[in-house]
């Protein structure tokens, strides 16, 4: 592939000004529910995260619920986004010297 058939389709996507919104605060508690009006004992505890964004200048936030084993998993999967980023930037850093 040529760097022209590249360059075009990145030129279109910054023109179309593709961008994510930048999480920058995290809140959350642990919620514990022990009985309801249709059970007599649930005992079951989950998380309610609020995740602040910033999206194109605009505060919003972003709630969810998850259990224990979901937010493990995020848990987990954050890490190796983390790792990735580790080695990508030490990779650009020893291609530069």
């Amino acid at each position: 592939m040529e760097k022209e058939d590249v360059a075009a389709p990145q030129l279109r996507i910054s023109e179309v000004g593709l961008q994510f919104p930048h999480i920058v605060d995290v809140e959350w508690r642990l919620d514990y529910h022990i009985k309801s009006n249709s059970l007599e004992r649930i005992d079951t505890p989950s998380f309610v995260v609020n995740l602040k964004v910033l999206e194109d200048g605009t505060p919003r936030d972003v709630v969810f619920c998850c259990t224990h084993e979901e937010m493990q998993d995020l848990v987990q999967k954050l890490k190796e986004a983390s790792t990735q980023i580790d080695r990508t930037i030490g990779k650009q850093q020893q291609q530069k010297k």
